[in-house]
Parts: structure tokens; sequence; C-alpha cells
């Protein structure tokens, strides 16, 4: 009795959840943006692909350094990022990441047509790619409730928002073997630059409903932001624990 009284609960929790998310879903503002974030994560997909795999074409089995570039550069922008994004318009700021990122892309296969693609191409590339992401994720993650005023709808739209990795990379595979059969890999970075770009075309579609008030703050300098990020983690021992183990 117990196990199906749990199990009862369970279920009603679960179906609770699915039916705000088919509402989130039927929202414009969360549409707009989720579909444009599926549509750029699902990019991504394709461009680490073509990434690596030239990275290996040029360099062989040290193609590995050119993802720790990429990895140590999103690293270190990311300290700066979310104080960035925190005292300035994120609406603003992931349109510009969507079309520095998507034009910094298209520039391989446009770069080609009269040279060689060699590393010094894909490094800097791989660079401004994963620097501006540190942008584009605490800007996305300010914007929301400015997108979404409803407050029972929010939840579910930040749910919505982290499954877009998810189904990248459920659609990714399958996408990229059907484009090997009818576009040249170079192009797979051509794909990228336009999911990039609905991306920032599906975020300057999107109305603000209310202001965001740590705008008005007065910015902290970066390194006494570092340590009052740093402070607010460990107050709480589950949260340190959570931080410095994933880190591990």
């Amino acid at each position: 009795m117990i196990t199906q009284n749990i199990l009862s609960v369970a279920f009603g929790h679960l179906v609770g959840d699915f039916l705000r998310i088919l509402q989130a879903v039927a929202h414009r503002q969360v549409r707009l943006l989720w579909g444009g974030q599926v549509l750029s994560a699902v990019g991504d997909e394709i461009y680490n692909i073509a990434l690596v795999f030239f990275a290996a074409q040029l360099i062989g089995l040290n193609a590995g350094y050119v993802s720790a570039v990429q990895a140590a550069s999103g690293f270190g922008f990311s300290l700066i990022g979310g104080i960035w994004a925190d005292h300035r318009d994120p609406q603003r700021i992931m349109i510009y990441a969507d079309l520095i990122r998507g034009l910094a892309v298209l520039s391989l296969p446009l770069l080609t047509i009269f040279l060689p693609l060699s590393l010094w191409m894909l490094i800097p590339v791989a660079v401004v790619v994963s620097g501006l992401s540190a942008f584009f994720s605490p800007a996305l993650g300010a914007f929301l409730p400015q997108a979404i005023s409803d407050r029972n709808l929010l939840q579910a739209s930040n749910g919505l928002m982290e499954t877009t990795g998810r189904i990248a990379r459920i659609i990714g595979p399958g996408l990229i073997g059907l484009l090997s059969k009818y576009i040249p890999l170079i192009h797979y970075f051509t794909v990228d630059a336009i999911s990039f770009f609905a991306s920032a075309w599906s975020i300057s579609k999107l109305k603000k409903t209310q202001l965001q008030g740590n705008l008005e703050k007065s910015p902290l300098p970066i390194w006494e932001s570092l340590l009052a990020g740093h402070r607010l983690a460990v107050i709480d021992p589950i949260i340190e624990f959570v931080i410095f183990s994933g880190v591990i």
C-alpha cells in the first residue's frame, strides 16, 4: 500500500511537470527561445565533429590540444562572463554573442576558398566560440525572468533550456550522418553558423516583460566579484561540496 501511494504521488508529479512543460512550449516567448537554442545546440554538435576531424587531419593524435585550448578558453572567460552579463542587457549580449560566433565559424569555409585550412585558422575560431559561450550562458539565465512574467512557467522554461544539449546529442549523430551524404565536411561549419544566426534572430524577436533590477546596480570590480562568488558558494556546505567535487 505504501509503495502504491509513493508511486501514485510520483506519477502525479510527473504528469504535472509534463503538463507544465507543454504549457511552457505553448507560450510564444518560450517557444521562440527554446527552438533557437535547440537549433544552436545541434549546430554545436556538428561543429565539434568538424573541428576534431580537421584538427586530426592537421596534427594527428595531437588534435586533443585543440579541444584543450577550447576548454581553457571557456574556463578563462567564464570567470568574467557572468559578471559582465549581470550588469548589462542580457538580450543584447546573447544576440551579439551569437552573431560573432556565427561569423567566426563561417569564416572557416570562406577562407578555404582562397587558402588551405590550417591549425592557425581553427584555433582562433575555437577560442572565440568557446569564450563567447561563457558570456551567452549566464546572459540566458539572467534573461529568462525578463522574458517570462508567469512565475509558474519560469521553472518549466528553465527545465526546457536544460534539455537543449541532450536533444542535440540525440539528433546530432543522425543529422551528421545525413549531412555527410550531401555536403562537404567544411560546410559543417556553415551549418553551425546558420544555427547561430537562427538563434540570434529568435532572441531578437523576444519581448521583455519586466526590467531586471540589478542592471541599475553599480558593478563591482572583477576581483571583488570573484571573491563575492566564492563567499556565497561556501556559505552552504552542500553547494561547496558540489562545486569543488565537480572541479575534481
